[in-house]
Formats: C-alpha cells, structure tokens, sequence
C-alpha cells in the first residue's frame, strides 16, 4: 500500500524557513503537520479509492482507452504512488487482453506489442516504489504469459508467492507456467 512519510529534511527546511524559535514551538509544529498529513493522506487514499472504482466502472463497460487515459492523467497527480500505476497496468493489461483477442494474434497487432511493452514499464515503475507489491507481481507474470514469456512469468508468480504462500490462483498459475518450461 501507498507509504506516507515526509522526508526529514523536507522537514527541517521547512520549520528552518518558518524561523521557529523554540523546541517546544518545534514540537507543537511537528504534531500539527503530523496531524494535516494524515488528514491528507486521508484525502489522497480517498481520491486513489474513488478513481479505482471509476476506472473499474469504465472498463466493465469495456471502455478501456477511457480507463487508460484516466490513469494516465492520475499518474501525473500522484506520481509517488505505486497504486497509481499498478491500476494504470491493470487497465491497460485489460485494454490488451481485448486487443488480442478482437485482433486474433500478435502478430497482426502492433498496438498490442505496445500495449503490452507499456504494461511491462507500468509495473516495473510500481515495483520500484514497493518491490514487495503483491497484486503488481501477480499481473506482471499474467501480463508475460499472455506474451508467452513462461520463464519471467514464473520468476514474478514465485517472488509473489514468497512473499505470500496462500494464493492458490498464483499457485495454478505458476504451476501451468513451469509446465513450459520443461
């Protein structure tokens, strides 16, 4: 999930350009901060929660490029949140599965090669924020084996299962991967 921390010097520039003067006054600062950055996290995971309900909404609709421009838009916005991105990739990887399977084949398809490539570099953006995001993992090994990449499939399934071991979905997903590769 999002993580909410001020940087600490942020911070002390911060009271620094205020010019306090005293600890307490310092003290009395930091719990009032404290208390508007919950509050806006509050907000931020609110707004986050409202647009993934939007976004699910448009995409059972199957208006996918909606969804995805959507996310895209939000990206700017919140662009230190891996939420963000793994749902720009959900609603992409959405955008391509239809792609695939109105277009029959990759090959026929050049949008669905960059659709797929932009799935990949949405989720790789989500798991440099939190390596440990499980649902990121997850549709990153979906996202490659629908491109018939068994073996990176098999490495996102794994590392979500250590992270994770009662996923039976993942658990018939990897084991249908591995089949593959033997």
């Amino acid at each position: 999930m999002p993580r909410y921390e001020e940087d600490d010097e942020q911070q002390e520039e911060h009271w620094e350009e205020d010019g306090f003067e005293s600890d307490a006054e310092e003290d009395d600062e930091d719990e009032s901060e404290e208390e508007a950055e919950e509050t806006s996290s509050d907000e931020v995971l609110e707004e986050i929660a409202a647009l993934v309900e939007e976004s699910e909404e448009l995409c059972d609709r199957g208006e996918f490029r909606k969804a995805v421009r959507l996310w895209r838009r939000v990206i700017d916005r919140f662009a230190d949140e891996p939420v963000v991105y793994f749902y720009k990739a959900h609603a992409t990887f959405r955008l391509l599965c239809e792609e695939v399977l109105s277009g029959g084949a990759w090959d026929s398809s050049a949008e669905a090669a960059v659709l797929h490539e932009e799935v990949l570099a949405t989720l790789d953006e989500a798991l440099a924020m939190d390596s440990e995001y499980i649902e990121a993992l997850n549709l990153l090994g979906a996202a490659h084996m629908l491109r018939d990449d068994h073996r990176e499939a098999v490495k996102a399934w794994e590392a979500s299962l250590k992270l994770d071991e009662d996923q039976p979905d993942v658990e018939a997903d990897l084991e249908e991967a591995r089949k593959y590769l033997r």
